[in-house]
């Protein structure tokens, strides 16, 4: 009887508000990718500078980059023009890029991030060291709720991360692919255009 053990009630109680805050962020997610799938998503399109919102996104993750010692090295050319976007929808795209790079890099690894120019778009790379990707699980790395097979059973997550920020981008007109290898860490390249979305 859980009632003359408190321990163990307290135990499952803890268990039942795990499980529901899971709920709680899987449907939120689920809603954010279907509005942003569907248009219903309106965008409040200005001139961004890129580099002071990765940088947010780099401070605001800090404390997890400390706790697994990984080195966020950022470049960037002196003169990037701005990137046409929503400054709270393409933060959660950082936060998102540099939270994976984290999470899944090595103890002691380095998260490479290079900001370049390109024609008409502003590249943008997240490099890990992390444990990589094989080639069969790049396939469905956007789709939603897949996750790797290397790390789906040591690092929790609802699968619709990389789903999310997929749509972003596209919705701003941009584009999003990866390189990488197993056990050699993982490339994610996001594009975003200079001009405006043509809606």
């Amino acid at each position: 009887n859980m009632l003359k053990n408190p321990e163990q009630a307290s135990k499952c109680l803890n268990q039942i508000l795990t499980a529901g805050n899971r709920a709680n962020v899987l449907i939120e997610e689920l809603l954010e990718l279907n509005r942003l799938e569907t248009g219903r998503t309106d965008l409040e399109l200005k001139p961004l500078n890129a580099v002071e919102i990765l940088q947010e996104s780099i401070n605001g993750l800090a404390l997890a980059a400390q706790k697994k010692d990984v080195t966020v090295d950022l470049k960037f050319p002196d003169k990037l023009p701005p990137v046409q976007g929503d400054s709270n929808l393409i933060r959660r795209v950082f936060d998102n890029f540099v939270s994976n790079g984290i999470k899944y890099n090595k103890n002691g690894g380095r998260l490479e991030i290079i900001v370049s120019i390109r024609v008409g778009k502003t590249e943008f790379r997240f490099k890990d060291g992390g444990v990589g990707i094989s080639s069969e699980d790049q396939k469905n790395i956007f789709t939603q709720f897949f996750r790797s097979a290397n790390v789906a059973k040591s690092h929790e997550g609802t699968g619709l991360g990389l789903s999310i920020v997929k749509a972003i981008i596209e919705r701003h007109g941009g584009a999003i692919s990866l390189e990488s290898e197993l056990g050699q860490g993982t490339t994610f390249i996001a594009e975003l255009p200079l001009e405006p979305p043509k809606t």
